[in-house]
């Protein structure tokens, strides 16, 4: 029996690690070396996409992973379309008063039944929503002539349809 021995060489040449990062295990047929004290590439420097409104997920193609600590950018806006730019909550028995209010200056008596809102930042033309509501008396927003694009009418009527004083809860939607 003969014993054969394999000669190690003196000098091993090492190279770039070459691991990549996958869905799944697999084994390399490299016959290379590869320090203890390489650096494994799990991370790049690729900035995330913004993150947008309607957009689909997806599983992504990327062979590094991104940091735990990344952050996705987001749309800046200065307010969301959907929100009231405007509201109010008076008592039309005391139709100069306003209990609660946002971007309005001021209410005013403009008959029985009848008050006129003045907004602190005006729409961008006169074409808005305005949204009432009453507890007590059916009421809706008054858009005659004189409609601008800072100042409306709301009117009260009882079921009767005379002109009645209620409490009442306005909403302005539009482009300021």
């Amino acid at each position: 029996m003969g014993i054969q021995v394999t000669p190690i060489p003196r000098l091993t040449t090492l190279t770039t690690p070459a691991f990549t990062l996958g869905t799944a295990n697999a084994a390399g047929d490299a016959l290379t070396a590869v320090a203890s004290n390489s650096t494994l590439l799990a991370f790049d420097t690729t900035l995330p996409d913004a993150i947008t409104f309607g957009q689909s997920g997806a599983v992504g193609s990327a062979t590094v992973s991104s940091r735990r600590d990344h952050a996705h950018a987001t749309p800046s806006v200065a307010a969301a379309s959907g929100s009231a730019k405007a509201w109010c909550y008076s008592n039309q028995a005391n139709p100069t008063t306003m209990l609660a209010s946002y971007n309005m200056t001021s209410i005013a008596d403009a008959g029985t039944g009848q008050t006129q809102y003045t907004l602190a930042t005006d729409f961008s033309s006169a074409n808005y929503v305005v949204q009432v509501s009453s507890n007590t008396d059916a009421c809706h927003f008054s858009q005659n002539a004189s409609l601008a694009a800072g100042v409306f009418d709301v009117i009260c009527e009882n079921f009767s349809g005379t002109g009645g004083d209620s409490e009442v809860a306005v909403a302005c939607f539009g482009d300021q």
